[in-house]
């Protein structure tokens, strides 16, 4: 739930957090402790606890110059370059066999005042697993996205990863999705688009949604073959009652 947002840029506070979020923003002039957030898959972290990093020697090309922006829009088309895609990799299992090449980011980012806008839209495939018969299946991806960054000035997020993140890619995300601050010359977006592939990923993933499944007995994909084996029917919450009323009539007789 989030209050309405008052002027350019303002901040909208949220009861909750996403995967990857930064914590709430700094107060100028003041050491402020971190906001309780909950992290999980985010872009910089991965399950196994690493980080997204390009190797060593590779340069990201998925950059906006922020000199180069003005109040007219200006669009960036990015494909997913190879540091880029092997850091990704490093982090989302779901892109092991994907297309590379399938994947192309659209961008386009304007000024307005001080505040920069970034719209745009992700798309790509990704490799998945059926929660339910456990075939591989292509999934087409297809996200859009908006962004607006403040500028940070001279203040220092009092959240270790935001100040790393400013450090490094110039800009840093507010625990709103679609807010967060700038510094430098330069814009490096690689991983706010990770991100953004993460945030679309399914919790339970299925090749269709009539999916039948495995057969519990004999694991036969049942989208495939049918098989003649019988499912134990769930035992009624009211089996135990019945027992009980059964040898209490017994028990009168």
């Amino acid at each position: 739930m989030c209050r309405k947002p008052v002027g350019l840029g303002a901040k909208r506070v949220r009861t909750g957090c996403i995967r990857g979020v930064y914590p709430r923003p700094w107060a100028e002039g003041v050491a402020c402790a971190p906001a309780p957030i909950l992290l999980s898959d985010s872009l910089a972290t991965a399950r196994n606890g690493s980080t997204f990093e390009l190797a060593a020697g590779s340069e990201a090309v998925l950059k906006i110059l922020i000199d180069r922006l003005e109040d007219s829009p200006r669009r960036y088309a990015f494909d997913a370059e190879p540091a880029w895609w092997e850091a990704a990799r490093a982090l989302l299992p779901e892109l092991e066999g994907a297309d590379r090449e399938a994947f192309q980011f659209d961008v386009t980012a304007y000024r307005m005042g001080q505040d920069i806008y970034l719209e745009g839209v992700v798309r790509g495939a990704f490799g998945l697993e059926c929660s339910r018969c456990l075939t591989r299946y292509a999934s087409p991806l297809r996200e859009s996205f908006r962004l607006v960054l403040e500028p940070a000035g001279d203040r220092v997020p009092a959240e270790p990863e935001a100040a790393a993140a400013l450090a490094r890619d110039g800009m840093c995300r507010s625990d709103d999705i679609e807010t967060g601050w700038f510094r430098g010359r330069e814009l490096d977006l690689g991983p706010f688009l990770l991100e953004v592939v993460t945030l679309t990923l399914p919790v339970q993933p299925l090749c269709r949604e009539d999916c039948r499944g495995l057969c519990p007995c004999c694991g036969t994909d049942r989208n495939q073959t049918a098989c003649r084996c019988e499912e134990a029917k769930p035992a009624s919450p009211f089996a135990a009652l019945r027992v009980l009323r059964r040898d209490a009539s017994e028990g009168e007789s």
